[in-house]
């Protein structure tokens, strides 16, 4: 029989070891019992008309979780990736650009990449290069000593991509245009062209065809004279430090989107088929142009 020192003191062993076990438990265990809301982060990837639907969007998602959900907007793709890396957000719809960025910088993960409606059912779009519909411009080359419209410093279509291609050709985009301007969404950039503040900018093929399709009002006023090859399509992300639990519900939530009517209705709004899952491979054009791009600035190329 243990005597009742014994006892008393196999119980306060018993009390540490307890202590120490779920002291030492991963984080992700109570993340995955304490996870009450679902935080939505939302760039300027879509025209004005449409980011109503943003609310809903969430409200979706939440509901499907079973959890509240909360909105939150971000005018800069810099923003946008500040509360990824600090955790203010838990899913974000960012560019390629900026996801490949932060990926490599801090762990950022895909979530789930949509289709356009018009896009022949591949998860891709395109760098336009539009100029007015009156103007003279043919191709990039006669842009050059031009006023130009960036959309965002991070942007792939509306600033990677055209300075890559200036890049293939020698040239530096400071030292190319006589001016250029952010405008911090590609529907500015589609008006700035339109009502003539600068001769051409770069935008999303997936903005201007919506524009041309149901808000043309702008777009019309403009015509491409450069289409870039297809790039992977604008993806949703997922913080790095979700437990893996959580982050594998998210990601169903969003494949099976196309499969609800609510769901079905709120992609139908937004001009998208359904998500899909894409691998960080996939955005790896993305990650060649940036490395090309600062080996150039830094005078490094052969």
């Amino acid at each position: 029989m243990f005597s009742s020192p014994s006892i008393k003191k196999l119980s306060w062993l018993l009390f540490l070891f307890l202590i120490l076990f779920f002291s030492f438990l991963p984080s992700a265990f109570s993340e995955e019992n304490n996870f009450s809301k679902i935080r939505i982060g939302f760039t300027a990837v879509t025209i004005k008309s449409l980011v109503d639907i943003n609310k809903p969007f969430s409200e979706y998602i939440g509901k499907k979780l079973g959890i509240p959900s909360v909105s939150i907007n971000a005018t800069l793709y810099s923003d946008m990736s500040r509360m990824l890396k600090n955790n203010e957000v838990d899913i974000a719809y960012v560019c390629g650009a900026p996801y490949v960025i932060d990926h490599d910088s801090f762990g950022e993960e895909l979530l789930a990449v949509p289709v356009p409606a018009f896009s022949s059912g591949r998860p891709t779009y395109k760098s336009y290069i539009i100029v007015h519909k009156n103007s003279p411009f043919q191709k990039l080359e006669d842009l050059k000593k031009a006023r130009y419209a960036f959309s965002d410093p991070l942007s792939n279509s509306g600033k990677l991509i055209p300075t890559y291609l200036l890049a293939k050709k020698g040239y530096k985009v400071d030292n190319y245009f006589h001016s250029y301007i952010y405008t911090y969404s590609h529907t500015n950039s589609i008006e700035a062209v339109a009502v003539g503040l600068v001769d051409g900018a770069s935008v999303d093929s997936y903005i201007w065809d919506l524009h041309q399709k149901i808000d043309p009002g702008y777009s019309r006023k403009t015509k491409i004279i450069h289409r870039s090859r297809d790039f992977s399509f604008t993806p949703f992300v997922i913080r790095k430090s979700l437990a893996p639990a959580i982050k594998e519900k998210i990601r169903k939530v969003f494949l099976n989107m196309h499969l609800d009517p609510k769901g079905k209705d709120i992609l139908n709004r937004l001009y998208l088929d359904r998500f899909v899952p894409l691998e960080d491979k996939d955005y790896d054009p993305i990650r060649e142009m940036i490395t090309y791009i600062d080996l150039f600035n830094q005078e490094l190329l052969p």
